[in-house]
């Protein structure tokens, strides 16, 4: 009876016109419903890219049919995952084709192997710094760069006069790999000790947030940690004594942290939280979302209105 009211819980929410609602209710479906595959493969006809990509990996997870990796790649592969605007819909299709491929040794949700971070002395003698750090696979993208349009709007509209703008921005690899963050925790280390900042501010999306928070384990002291949609895993917890202030801004629904299995909130006095009334994982870099849900208001920033 209980896979009978999901089935036609999610023959409702298909129905609907929201893609939020249909989002959530195809990632919320056990891999053993398999009376919900009609409706899936019903629902393919006609649907938008990202909404496919989320159909694609319930199949998938319900039939093993593997056929379903080449779409996939197509998707990734397609115009529509270039420049920022695809960077949400790439990293849907790549956690699917991750699922399908087998790849298991690091995901979004995962729990990741402990690591020695070593330590870097940050004498905090200079000037404030703020910085902007990307999330993963988007090490490609344009809005955390200087004159990018998120760089931009912290900048210029917010009046972030510290906000790091030279010609060698921190960067990381942003593979989806533990291991790849912990190597992006030491870099930032040694990226912030060579700007010897007074204070350090942090905008960190997604993954770049648990890179900012693995790196107070080494000694990094953060002022003010601005967190935009990170996957909240415990094994990425700061030492909060670390962290002056900490912030965390999620969308209302986020498919990329829901197709990983991924946690959204902290649930703790030391993280003030922030749920805006957009979706997607990339609504939390988008200024114009900042301003409609006063972001800046929430932050305690000079500009806020």
């Amino acid at each position: 009876m209980a896979e009978d009211y999901r089935v036609e819980q999610l023959r409702l929410a298909l129905e609907s016109s929201s893609k939020d609602l249909k989002m959530a209710a195809i990632l919320s479906l056990p891999d053993n419903v398999t009376d919900a595959v009609r409706y899936l493969e019903k629902a393919l006809e006609g649907s938008e890219l990202d909404l496919r990509v989320v159909l694609l990996d319930a199949l998938f997870r319900m039939t093993g049919d593997r056929s379903i990796e080449k779409e996939l790649i197509a998707i990734m592969e397609s115009p529509a995952t270039l420049d920022d605007a695809g960077e949400e819909l790439y990293m849907l299709a790549r956690i699917a084709l991750n699922r399908i491929q087998g790849d298991t040794s690091d995901a979004l949700s995962g729990e990741g192997d402990a690591f020695q971070l070593h330590a870097l002395a940050v004498p905090g003698e200079g000037r404030d710094l703020a910085v902007i750090i990307h999330g993963t696979w988007a090490n490609e993208g344009s809005w955390w760069r200087p004159h990018g349009d998120f760089h931009a709007y912290l900048k210029e509209q917010l009046a972030i006069e510290h906000l790091y703008d030279g010609e060698e921005p921190f960067a990381w690899s942003g593979r989806n790999r533990h291991r790849a963050r912990h190597d992006a925790a030491e870099s930032l280390l040694q990226w912030v000790e060579g700007h010897n900042p007074r204070h350090l501010e942090i905008y960190a999306h997604s993954h770049g947030a648990n890179i900012s928070m693995l790196a107070t384990h080494a000694g990094l002291h953060i002022r003010r940690l601005v967190m935009m949609s990170p996957p909240v895993r415990s094994d990425y917890f700061p030492l909060w004594d670390q962290v002056e202030e900490a912030f965390n801004i999620q969308a209302r629904f986020d498919p990329v942290v829901a197709i990983a299995r991924g946690g959204r909130w902290f649930d703790m006095p030391k993280v003030r939280e922030l749920e805006l009334a957009n979706s997607g994982h990339s609504a939390s870099h988008d200024p114009t979302v900042w301003e409609q849900n006063q972001v800046p208001k929430f932050l305690g920033l000079l500009a806020a209105s």
